[in-house]
């Protein structure tokens, strides 16, 4: 496979993990900017190695669960679940709120598990993809704010900044209002935000890193409805979130993963 049919396959599989009942074949060409007859062979390649299906003749194109069982064998076998779950777990438990981990693998900052505090009422369940996006969230806010300048504005430059409109109404539409929210995390110790990466929701969010490691691990946050998790509510819930963060880092130890990639 060329180097410019992998882009192409791996393009339409992150393209098509954020819509669970898939895309027609025009729309992904459009999105991807990839000529039509090049994206129909590409699905068709994708379709023969099973991780693309079809529905019905000409329907959408949708991803299989081959990637997710991919995904799980290979969680399952760096034993990071088995080592941060149990504090995910009590972390939502405790605030009664929708806790995330993204680790970072050298590349990009990927979310790997979650946990629901709230088992009743309003949900905070939002539609991502498997990457995090750096710009305009919390977790993205913390990754960057621990790295290097160097190193931030290179791992910024690999995603595109949305203008004014299209994420919540305090997201940052430019690299300047990035810069400058990175800076006040810097600052603080945390990242805090409510309706920036979609509106009615809030976010607050830490690194997870070793102490004698300069690159974090990945971050954790809270996050849920801005009626409910305001400014305030979210400030009470910092040295829990800092606690959960420091018990990940220890228990990182105990998975091969962590140990091999960091």
């Amino acid at each position: 496979m060329s180097q410019s049919i992998r882009d192409r396959a791996l393009s339409i599989i992150e393209l098509l993990v954020k819509h669970i009942d898939g895309l027609a074949l025009a729309d992904i060409a459009t999105q991807l900017e990839i000529p039509k007859s090049a994206t129909h062979r590409t699905l068709s390649d994708l379709k023969d190695a099973g991780y693309i299906k079809q529905y019905g003749d000409g329907g959408n194109y949708a991803l299989t669960n081959k990637l997710l069982s991919l995904g799980l064998e290979f969680l399952s076998r760096s034993e990071i679940i088995d080592v941060c779950q149990p504090i995910l777990d009590e972390l939502a438990h405790e605030t009664g709120e929708l806790i995330r981990l993204a680790v970072f693998d050298g590349i990009d900052l990927t979310w790997v598990a979650k946990a629901q505090g709230r088992k009743m009422g309003l949900k905070y369940e939002p539609d991502v993809g498997p990457k995090v996006y750096l710009p305009a969230t919390t977790n993205g806010h913390a990754f960057l704010a621990a790295l290097p300048e160097e190193d931030a504005l290179r791992h910024l430059a690999k995603q595109k900044l949305y203008p004014k409109g299209e994420l919540g109404v305090n997201a940052p539409s430019t690299l300047q209002e990035v810069l400058k929210a990175i800076a006040q995390v810097r600052k603080q110790g945390y990242s805090l935000a409510t309706d920036m990466y979609e509106n009615g929701a809030s976010a607050i969010a830490v690194v997870v890193q070793r102490e004698n490691k300069s690159t974090p691990i990945g971050v954790v946050s809270i996050s849920g409805p801005s009626v409910r998790l305001t400014k305030q509510r979210l400030e009470e819930l910092i040295p829990k979130l800092k606690e959960a963060a420091e018990k990940l880092a220890l228990a990182s130890v105990g998975s091969r993963y962590f140990n091999q990639s960091h």
